[in-house]
């Protein structure tokens, strides 16, 4: 019998042992890290009724960045960089605090929740894809008054941040 109970307490601390070193798809940063890492985040902007930049950009977890630049940017056209691990941890933060993976598909037109809905403005497209699962939400500018609009807008400027999309813009 205590050989047995040996073999248990053995197992079940193998089993804690194993549990403490965390998954590979788990942030180790703390509270103020993100819980999942990002494997890739696609992102696009669309033009205005104006001169608001127009490209793409994604960054994927193994650093690479790709930019294509459409209309009103400084540089059209494919472009590549690079983005570090800490930085692709903000974006998955970011995630994270928009609850992305809760968003609606689209926020576009009043039926989609829009309390105001102004012409003429530009949309963001936010792909993500974290831990084998893809979310895709769109955005139009000209929807006013959820509060999901700030946590998008916050999350585009932290991609943007992040692939340092500012020198294929001309700004930021």
């Amino acid at each position: 019998m205590s050989g047995c109970c040996s073999a248990l307490v053995l197992l079940i601390s193998s089993l804690l042992l194993c549990a403490c070193h965390g998954n590979p798809v788990t942030s180790t940063g703390g509270s103020d890290g993100p819980r999942l890492k990002v494997d890739a985040v696609r992102m696009h902007r669309s033009v205005c009724y104006g001169t608001c930049p127009a490209y793409e950009v994604e960054l994927r977890s193994d650093g690479s960045v790709r930019f294509k630049g459409e209309d009103f940017v400084a540089v059209k056209g494919t472009r590549t960089g690079s983005v570090t691990s800490q930085e692709m941890d903000a974006v998955a933060l970011a995630v994270e605090r928009a609850n992305f993976f809760d968003l609606e598909s689209s926020y576009r037109y009043k039926t989609d929740g829009c309390k105001e809905w102004w012409t003429d403005n530009p949309t963001v497209d936010i792909v993500v894809t974290r831990a084998g699962v893809t979310k895709h939400v769109e955005y139009y500018y000209g929807c006013r008054g959820i509060k999901v609009a700030e946590d998008i807008d916050a999350l585009s400027k932290v991609i943007d941040k992040a692939a340092k999309t500012a020198q294929w813009i001309g700004h930021e």
